[in-house]
């Protein structure tokens, strides 16, 4: 295991295993029912509190709402740069399976203001939903973005998985994290249009450290080139995510995520994210 790899295996387990420890005597989450049937029956007054219970897409006729407050730290040599922005995301349950949503990021207050960020519209749909006696869900996305500032334009796709090693404990993929991104409308590069397509494999472990607590920690293990980009692995850019989620209810939770760019370089890029998921 190379000394990037311990950083990583490091940092998730430590956000494992310090929850663990320190909850151990609280009652595990509560696991709901699995099949069609129970998918039906959950809804905006009966979402699970524990994140790890929760189905990977909405429950039918529910609408969250999700606006995040940005916070960014950029630095290159002696320069340093902070940043103030917004996020707002959506998501709709069409059916018990079936979701839309729509995000719009990139918007910034400071050090200047712009409005013209990224918008986001798709699909979920829940595909599996307790396989293997109860511990397997996967529910495949895909979207299209388009980018007001850089008028680019993709489609993206990908997977949310979990599969949950014990009440309390799930490997898989962070949500809304796409594998594969196709670019349609590249920006132009000295007359010519850029359109990487990129296939990423993206890798999260979460812990239920509460029945209302739930923290992930997630990276991206390899981003391969098919055209355009380059191949790159864990071992030459670490990105690191830390996610954080506080159920104060069944409508409402507290999420507060936290990210560096490449954890070899942590210092040059730093990003904090804090605001509610609203159910109704």
């Amino acid at each position: 295991m190379n000394r990037v790899s311990k950083i990583l295996f490091v940092s998730a387990t430590s956000v494992v295993l310090g929850g663990g420890i320190a909850r151990a005597d609280e009652p595990e989450p509560a696991q709901p029912e699995v099949g069609e049937a129970a998918d039906a029956a959950v809804g905006v007054d009966s979402w699970p509190l524990a994140a790890i219970a929760r189905p990977l897409t909405a429950a039918k006729g529910m609408l969250e709402v999700t606006p995040m407050a940005t916070f960014g730290h950029a630095s290159v040599g002696d320069t340093s740069v902070d940043s103030e922005g917004a996020t707002l995301a959506v998501r709709y349950g069409i059916s018990s399976r079936l979701e839309l949503g729509a995000a719009y990021t990139g918007i910034t207050f400071n050090p200047e203001s712009n409005f013209k960020g990224a918008l986001t519209a798709g699909l979920g749909y829940s595909a599996i939903r307790g396989a293997l006696g109860g511990v397997l869900d996967v529910a495949p996305k895909a979207a299209v973005v388009y980018d007001f500032a850089g008028e680019t334009a993709e489609i993206r796709a990908g997977a949310d998985v979990h599969y949950k090693l014990s009440p309390r404990l799930y490997l898989g993929t962070p949500t809304n994290v796409p594998g594969l991104g196709v670019t349609v409308k590249g920006p132009d590069v000295m007359g010519t249009s850029v359109n990487p397509i990129v296939f990423a494999v993206p890798f999260a472990v979460g812990l239920q450290a509460t029945p209302a607590l739930q923290l992930q920690a997630s990276t991206i293990l390899a981003n391969f080139s098919i055209k355009d980009s380059a191949t790159t692995y864990v071992s030459d850019i670490t990105p690191l995510t830390i996610d954080a989620i506080y159920a104060l209810g069944h409508k409402m939770d507290i999420r507060v995520d936290l990210g560096t760019f490449d954890l070899q370089h942590a210092g040059d890029l730093l990003t904090i994210a804090a605001g509610i998921n609203v159910r109704m």
